[in-house]
C-alpha cells in the first residue's frame, strides 16, 4: 500500500470543486499536460487499489480517500479538462481544522516515498486515526498495546478528540494494583452527620460516566484507562464484564444506590480505550473472558517519526541489541524501547535522554528479557535456561547424566555434576556424589559455597549453579544425600547478610485497621458491619490503605524464609555452627516485619537497582519455601533417616570456578581481578591485572593432578585468549608481550590457599604456561 497527496485542479486556485466531485461521483482525477508525464504515468501505472490518497488544495487538506477502482481514461471526463484520467475512490474522512495536520503545498500528484517526512507522517497518522476510530465505534472497547515510549496514551487522546470536541466528555484515569471495583464502578463511602457515621453506596468513575452518557444519547463519551492491565481486571469490572458486550442492557451491581437501585446500564455511546505496556511482566495478564470483549491494537516503535540523524542511528543500534540477544521467551515488539525516547531537538537533549531514560530502561530490559551473552557484557543477571548446550540438538539433560549400551549391559555416564534425578520416571533414580578421586566424595561443597560468597559480588554469578526440577516427582533419599537444601540455605544467608548490611528496603504495603472516628483509604464494609455496627461501635470503621515502611511483601518473604532456615539449622549442629552466626546477625533487622506472606503478591514487586541483592535473595527464598511446600512442619521431617526432595543437579565445575574466584578475592583487591571478561573469541575465567599479568582458568579436571598431564584443548583455549586483542587491552599490555597463562585445578594433596608464587609449576613443552593445585574443603568424619 502506498500513500499519496494530490491536487485535482492545480491550475485554478479558486476551483473548489473537490468535495462535489468526491461526494457525487466518488472519484479522483487529473488532466493531460506536457510537463506532467511522470505524474500521469504514476497515476495510471503505480497507484493501485487499496492505496490511500489525501486530496488537498495547496497546503490545505480536504479529504482522505482510498482507491477502489482501476485506472480509466474518459475523453469528456466530467466536462472538465482536468478530470479525464480517473480512479474510483471512497472517502474515508473529511478534514477538520482541529486535526492540525500539515501537508506540502506543491505537486499535483506525489507519492510518499520518505515516510519520515512531515507530510507522510500526517497522512499516515490521519489514516490510522480513521481506522482506529471505526474500530472503536464498532467494538466499543479497544486496548492499545506496546512497549513503553510508543505513544499509546497520546494516541488514545487523539482518538478520543476525533470522536468529540467536548473535553467534558473525555475522561482519563490510570489503573494500579490497588484499584478495585469500589473505586471504578460503585462502592460504599462513609458520611459523617454530626457525631454519627453512615455508610452510603455511591457511583464511581464508570457508573457516573455511564449515567452522563445515558442522559445525553446524541453525544459520544470516551473513557481512557491508562495502564489497564496493572489492575486485577475481573475484580475491578465485576458484573460489568457482561455490560461491556451487551450495551443498553441492565446489569445488577452488588451495591444499591438510593436512586436507581442496583441496576447499571452501559449505553451505546460510551467508548473505552485502554493502554497496556507489553514489556512489564510483573503486572497481571488479561484473561480470555475480558480479552474477547476488547479489540487489541499493536502500537510498535516507529523509526520513521525520528528526524534527528543521531537519534535515528541510536534507535537502530538499540534495536539491534534486541534483534541479536532477545530470549526466545519474549517478542521484540513487546519489549523494544519506543521511539518517543529518541525524539530530541538537539544533541544535548538526546544525550540527557540516553543517560537518564534509555540506559536505565535497557538495564532493566537486559536483566529480564536478554539472553546470556549480552547480559554478561552488561554485568546483569541473565534469564537463560540452565546448562547451556554446546550442541543445541543434544538432549538438555545429557550433559548431567545419560545411559548407553555397553558389552556387559547399560552404562551410566555423568559429567561434573552432583545431584539426584530419575533415570526412569517413578521407577529408577540415580544419585551422583562429588567426584574427582578416591577422596573427593568427602568434598564439602557447602564450605566451598560459603567461602566464595564471603564476597557479595560473587552472589550474582550463582544463578546457574543448579537446576531444581519442580515438575518431576519427589525422590526419597537418605538424609545425608540431600545436597540441595544446605546449598540453598548458604546462598540465601550470604545474600541476606549483604542486604542487612546495606539496610532493609522500604516500600508501600496494604494494612487493614479498625479506625476510630476517621476514615482512610477504602472502607471494608463487611468487616465494619460485623465488627462495629452490630456491636454498636458506630464511631469505628474498618479500612484498607497503604503504608510506607519495612513491612513490605519482599521483607516478609525474606523473614519467613529466615525462620524456615533457622528451624532447619537447629536440626544439624555441625551445619548450624557454620551458618547460625549469620542468622543471629540478620534476624534483629526484621523485628518490625511480619512473617505472614501471600506469595501471589510477588507479581507486583518492582526491583530497584540500588537493592540488587533483593532480586536474587527473593528468588532463592521462594525456592527454599517451595522446597518445604511452604509448610514449616515439613522442615521437621528433614531430620528423618530419609527425606523426599525434588530432582536436582549442582554444577561442580561452575562451583569450583566460583570457589577459585573467592580465593583470588581473598588474595587480591577487586580491581586487580577481572571475572569473566568478554573477549573477541571467548570468555576467560579470570584476568590478573597485577604483577605478574596473567590469564587464569579454573579447570575442575583430574588430569592435571599428574606431573606432565594436560589437555591440549585447554592449552589452545588459553593461547587464544592470550592473543585476543580485547583481552590484551584489558590487561594493559602491548601486542608483542607474551602473557602468562595459569590453570588452577583441584588436588586434595595440595594446600587450601593460593601459593604466593603463581609460576611455581610450569607445564612442560609450553612457554609461559603454568598450573597450580588447590585443596578443596572436606567434610569432618563423624
Amino acid at each position: 500500500m502506498n500513500y499519496w497527496h494530490m491536487q485535482m485542479h492545480p491550475s485554478d486556485e479558486n476551483w473548489g470543486g473537490e468535495r462535489e466531485v468526491l461526494e457525487k461521483h466518488s472519484l479522483i482525477g487529473m488532466g493531460d499536460w506536457d510537463e506532467g508525464k511522470g505524474q500521469q504515468d504514476a497515476f495510471e501505472n503505480v497507484m493501485d487499489i487499496g492505496d490511500i490518497v489525501a486530496i488537498k488544495r495547496g497546503g490545505q487538506l480536504i479529504a482522505l480517500t482510498e482507491v477502489i477502482g482501476e485506472y480509466q481514461y474518459e475523453e469528456n471526463g466530467l466536462g472538465d479538462d482536468w478530470i479525464k484520467r480517473i480512479r474510483k475512490v471512497k472517502v474515508l474522512d473529511w478534514y477538520k481544522d482541529e486535526y492540525n495536520f500539515n501537508v506540502a503545498p506543491m505537486g499535483t500528484l506525489v507519492r510518499c516515498a520518505d515516510l519520515s517526512k512531515e507530510t507522510s507522517q500526517s497522512i499516515i497518522k490521519w489514516h490510522d486515526l480513521v481506522n482506529l476510530t471505526k474500530l472503536l465505534e464498532h467494538k466499543h472497547q479497544i486496548i492499545l498495546q506496546g512497549p513503553p515510549g510508543t505513544g499509546k496514551t497520546k494516541l488514545a487522546k487523539e482518538i478520543a478528540e476525533k470522536l468529540t470536541k467536548d473535553e467534558d466528555k473525555i475522561k482519563l484515569i490510570q489503573f494500579h494494583p490497588a484499584y478495585s471495583y469500589e473505586d471504578f464502578v460503585r462502592g460504599i463511602v462513609a458520611e459523617s452527620k454530626g457525631d454519627k457515621i453512615s455508610y452510603v453506596a455511591k457511583d464511581k468513575v464508570l457508573a457516573e460516566f455511564a449515567k452522563k452518557a445515558s442522559n445525553d444519547l446524541k453525544a459520544k463519551y470516551i473513557l481512557i484507562i491508562d495502564e489497564i492491565n496493572r489492575a486485577n481486571l475481573p475484580a475491578v469490572l465485576g458484573e460489568l464484564i457482561y455490560g461491556l458486550e451487551y450495551r443498553g442492557e441492565k446489569v445488577e451491581s452488588m451495591y444499591a444506590i438510593e436512586q436507581g437501585g442496583r441496576e447499571i446500564t452501559l449505553p451505546e455511546k460510551i467508548y473505552i480505550i485502554g493502554t497496556m505496556n507489553t514489556a512489564d511482566r510483573s503486572v497481571g495478564h488479561i484473561d480470555y473472558a475480558i480479552r474477547r470483549r476488547f479489540a487489541f491494537v499493536d502500537v510498535p516503535p516507529n523509526e520513521s517519526v525520528i528526524t534527528n540523524d543521531k537519534a535515528k542511528a541510536l534507535f537502530k543500534k538499540v534495536a539491534e541489541l534486541f534483534d541479536k540477544n532477545l530470549s526466545s521467551d519474549f517478542k521484540k515488539e513487546d519489549v523494544q524501547i519506543g521511539h518517543s525516547y529518541f525524539l530530541a531537538d538537539d544533541d544535548a537533549e538526546l544525550g540527557l535522554k540516553l543517560k537518564y531514560e534509555i540506559k536505565p530502561i535497557l538495564h532493566k530490559a537486559f536483566s529480564e528479557h536478554i539472553t546470556e551473552d549480552i547480559s554478561k557484557e552488561e554485568n546483569v543477571t541473565p534469564l537463560t535456561v540452565f546448562f547451556k548446550q554446546d550442541n543445541p540438538s543434544e538432549d538438555k539433560e545429557k550433559k548431567c547424566v545419560w545411559i548407553t549400551e555397553g558389552q556387559n549391559g547399560k552404562k551410566i555416564h555423568t559429567h561434573y555434576y552432583v545431584g539426584i534425578d530419575w533415570l526412569i520416571e517413578n521407577e529408577l533414580a540415580v544419585y551422583v556424589a562429588p567426584k574427582l578421586d578416591d577422596t573427593a566424595k568427602q568434598t564439602d561443597y557447602v564450605k566451598m559455597l560459603f567461602s566464595c560468597l564471603k564476597h557479595p559480588e560473587v552472589a550474582e554469578h550463582t544463578k546457574n549453579l543448579y537446576e531444581i526440577k519442580f515438575d518431576k516427582s519427589l525422590i526419597e533419599i537418605p538424609q545425608n544425600q540431600d545436597l540441595l537444601t544446605p546449598f540453598l540455605v548458604v546462598q540465601f544467608l550470604q545474600l541476606l547478610k549483604a542486604i542487612v548490611r546495606k539496610g532493609l528496603k522500604k516500600s508501600y504495603y496494604k494494612v487493614e485497621r479498625n479506625l476510630d472516628a476517621r476514615i482512610k483509604g477504602k472502607v471494608l464494609v463487611a468487616q465494619t458491619i460485623k465488627q462495629n455496627v452490630i456491636k454498636n461501635k458506630l464511631t469505628r470503621t474498618f479500612c484498607q490503605y497503604d503504608e510506607f515502611g519495612f513491612n513490605g511483601v519482599e521483607n516478609r518473604i525474606l523473614k519467613r524464609t529466615l525462620i524456615f532456615v533457622q528451624k532447619y539449622l537447629a536440626l544439624f549442629p555441625e551445619f548450624s555452627k557454620l551458618a547460625s552466626p549469620i542468622v543471629g546477625y540478620c534476624m534483629p533487622a526484621f523485628h518490625e516485619v511480619d512473617e505472614h506472606i501471600d506469595v501471589r503478591a510477588m507479581r507486583g514487586i518492582f526491583h530497584n537497582s540500588f537493592y540488587k541483592e533483593y532480586k536474587e535473595a527473593l528468588r532463592i527464598a521462594l525456592l527454599i519455601l517451595k522446597r518445604f511446600a511452604f509448610n514449616i512442619k515439613e522442615v521437621e521431617t528433614q531430620k528423618d533417616k530419609t527425606v523426599k526432595v525434588q530432582p536436582f543437579w549442582i554444577n561442580m565445575s561452575n562451583l569450583f570456578e566460583l570457589y577459585v574466584l573467592g580465593l583470588l578475592r581473598d588474595k587480591y583487591s577487586n580491581d586487580i581481578i577481572i571475572f569473566q571478561c568478554k573477549g573477541t573469541y571467548g570468555i576467560p575465567d579470570f584476568l590478573l591485572k597485577g604483577e605478574p599479568k596473567m590469564i587464569i582458568d579454573a579447570k575442575y579436571k583430574r588430569i592435571y593432578q599428574k606431573d606432565n598431564n594436560y589437555e591440549i584443548d585447554d592449552i589452545r583455549q588459553l593461547s587464544g585468549y592470550a592473543r585476543d586483542c580485547e583481552i590484551v587491552k584489558k590487561l594493559v599490555c602491548t601486542k608483542d608481550v607474551v602473557i602468562d597463562c595459569l590453570i588452577i585445578y583441584p588436588d586434595q594433596k595440595a594446600e587450601e590457599k593460593l601459593s604466593d608464587n603463581l609460576k611455581n609449576t610450569p607445564i612442560c613443552g609450553f612457554t609461559k604456561f603454568y598450573k597450580m593445585p588447590i585443596k578443596l574443603p572436606v567434610q569432618v568424619e563423624k
